[in-house]
């Protein structure tokens, strides 16, 4: 799944992970097992253990960009700008 709000953030979610993307109005990124914390309090995107799932997000997050063509949408323009 691919969520998007206005200008201020991006996320990702597969079958066991979530990564949230903020730019706006902090730099700040987020990742969160769902299977072990549905509730998303562990932020485990500073744990270099997870270094790999958020580098595989990532690029699907980008993929998925490119597919719904988020960058070219008004809001859009001004987050992807940020990232």
């Amino acid at each position: 799944l691919y969520f998007a709000y206005c200008d201020m953030f991006r996320s990702v979610k597969d079958g066991c992970f979530k990564l949230i993307e903020y730019r706006n109005p902090i730099c700040r990124t987020q990742l969160f097992d769902l299977k072990q914390d549905p509730c998303e309090v562990h932020d485990l995107s500073g744990d270099p253990a997870y270094a790999d799932t958020i580098e595989r997000l990532r690029a699907e997050l980008m993929r998925l960009r490119e597919e719904w063509e988020d960058e070219n949408r008004p809001m859009s323009h001004a987050f992807w700008e940020r990232f």
